[in-house]
């Protein structure tokens, strides 16, 4: 499975500094790795305090400090992951919790599905 993340490069106030795309790919072990450099052009001058991994399908963010020195506009920062992973989900080896409804469920089986079935008198 594949995943958008956009990386936001963020000052001590939150004012966006720069921002970019990053694709990443799930790959059944509770972490999403990024399948290309993550290079993020900086929009206005500042200094970054904090990194925005922003996961766009199931809007899911995580911040994390990022105590680089300032940066100017036009400039790039390539970000680097441990082992690639960009978001990692933690690990709960405990059983699945049951599905729960707030109500009564009314399955209807559609008339066309339904066989006819005869006495066989004649």
């Amino acid at each position: 499975m594949r995943a958008k993340i956009v990386v936001r490069i963020l000052d001590e106030a939150g004012a966006l500094l720069g921002w970019a795309p990053l694709l990443a790919e799930a790959r059944g072990d509770r972490a999403l790795r990024a399948i290309q450099k993550c290079v993020v052009p900086i929009e206005q001058s500042g200094t970054p305090s904090v990194v925005s991994y922003h996961w766009t399908d199931m809007n899911v963010q995580k911040r994390v400090p990022y105590a680089a020195g300032p940066v100017t506009e036009g400039q790039t920062v390539e970000l680097t992951f441990a082992d690639g992973i960009v978001l990692s989900m933690p690990s709960d080896d405990g059983p699945l919790p049951p599905v729960t409804v707030r109500g009564a469920v009314a399955v209807a089986v559609p008339s066309a599905a339904m066989g006819v079935v005869g006495s066989g008198g004649g």
